[in-house]
């Protein structure tokens, strides 16, 4: 099985949305990783990690820093998949906040949706009974970071 996340590498003013495909393999009665994971950028596999009980390894990768590999080696590894966590409904999108571009998924579960940017949850928003959207959780998010959220939901579920 292969699981699909991504990854928003800032370093100074540059800005790489990477997609990392997983492999997970059915062991013990569960889904686990392998230890493999294809590193793609843009419409490009750019290299591949390997994890074996914390030693990891890498082929190609030329275009990432030597920093830049170990933030992503450091994502990798404390990445927790979505077989291992509970199945939610999701979807992701790109969001400009402060002239930065921040990833940020969008995770329905227990009736609202929980806001994660970067893989941090930051805020919950749901309805209220006039079907007006509301943030309900979390750190304060702008009313435009809230309505470019909502729109998007609301385009997603058409």
């Amino acid at each position: 099985m292969i699981e699909k996340t991504g990854y928003l590498l800032s370093s100074g003013k540059q800005e790489r949305y990477i997609q990392i495909e997983s492999l997970l393999i059915f062991f013990h009665e569960k889904f686990i990783s392998a230890g493999k994971h294809h590193i793609i950028e843009g419409e490009h596999n750019i290299g591949m990690i390997s994890i074996n009980e914390e030693i990891w390894s890498y082929s190609g990768l030329e275009t990432l820093s030597d920093a830049e590999r170990e933030e992503l080696f450091d994502f990798i590894q404390h990445y927790q998949y979505t077989i291992e966590r509970e199945i939610v409904q999701s979807f992701g999108l790109a969001l400009e906040l402060d002239n930065n571009l921040t990833y940020c998924e969008v995770l329905f579960k227990d009736g609202a949706y929980d806001i994660c940017f970067d893989g941090k949850t930051v805020g919950r928003i749901n309805q209220d009974e006039n079907q007006q959207w509301i943030q309900t959780e979390g750190s304060t998010l702008s009313g435009l970071t809230v309505q470019t959220i909502t729109n998007r939901l609301e385009e997603y579920y058409k």
